[in-house]
Parts: structure tokens; sequence; C-alpha cells
């Protein structure tokens, strides 16, 4: 049995506030989805997420 693996990894700088306009968190840069699903996702989509951090200015789809 393969365990899912929680991820360590993490854009959180401790800054957490939601620009209420975009939705987007102005520390780490991640959707209130994005920061929602955090602990449910593995190391994988963690990194696919941060990838997309800082190459999307708009809205992420988190389905890829």
């Amino acid at each position: 049995i393969k365990k899912k693996s929680i991820n360590r990894i993490s854009p959180c700088i401790g800054i957490c506030v939601l620009d209420i306009d975009t939705d987007f968190c102005i520390g780490c840069l991640r959707s209130s989805k994005e920061i929602a699903i955090w602990s449910q996702i593995d190391d994988k989509k963690a990194r696919h997420i941060i990838c997309l951090l800082y190459t999307s200015p708009s809205p992420r789809d988190l389905s890829t």
C-alpha cells in the first residue's frame, strides 16, 4: 500500500492576507482555493502550483 505523501513544501511566507478583489494571498500568491486544498495535495501537485505562482498572472486551473 502506497501512502499519499504529505507535502512539506509551501510558498507561505507568513503574510496571510487575501486580496478581496483577486482572491489571491498577497504573501504567497496562492488563491484561497489553493490554500484550502494545500494539506490534501501531494508534493507533485504542490510543486506544480508553486511553479504556476511565478508564471501565471491569472487564476490557475487546479484540474491539471
